[in-house]
């Protein structure tokens, strides 16, 4: 029988959706400075996702807060920690780029149609969920320590809660 140190963390979605596009247009005349108008629009017409259906214990939603948040949210529900990798967070480029303009930590916006949600088999309900039209990726695996931290390369941070 697997415990919760052993389940995987999902994501469904893309970090920062929804709220980018509102940026977007809420900023538009100053990211003008760093890139051009057609890029912008591009952003702020970025398409909404299909939203999951899911509906158990095991999931938080991302619709009002930001990953990180969420991820601290799901260690708290499953009282474990966690080990992280930034890289595998789906964020497009474009997003980046827009929160570096104005100074936000997109992973800390909220994401129109994101979930995350604990898995004992994380790929095999990546697998399924992308047949099924959506965007997920396993990021992460609880990890029987209690610290929760997010990996960027060599580099490790503590997960903290961000309200």
């Amino acid at each position: 029988m697997e415990t919760t140190a052993q389940k995987e963390i999902v994501m469904i979605g893309c970090a920062a959706n929804g709220s980018a596009q509102e940026l977007a247009a809420t900023y538009c005349e100053k990211l003008q400075s760093r890139f051009s108008l057609s890029y912008i629009r591009r952003m702020q017409k970025w398409e909404d996702p299909k939203e999951p259906s899911l509906v158990d214990e095991n999931h938080v939603s991302l619709e009002r807060q930001g990953v990180f948040q969420g991820l601290w949210e799901l260690g708290e529900k499953h009282g474990t920690g966690m080990l992280v990798s930034l890289k595998a967070i789906p964020i497009r480029q474009e997003f980046i780029e827009l929160a570096n303009v104005l100074d936000v930590n997109p992973y800390e916006l909220p994401s129109k149609g994101g979930v995350l949600l604990a898995a004992e088999h994380g790929h095999q309900l990546v697998e399924k969920l992308q047949e099924e039209g959506y965007e997920a990726t396993v990021i992460g695996r609880f990890d029987k320590a209690k610290a929760r931290l997010i990996v960027n390369g060599e580099e490790k941070r503590f997960l903290t809660p961000t309200r």
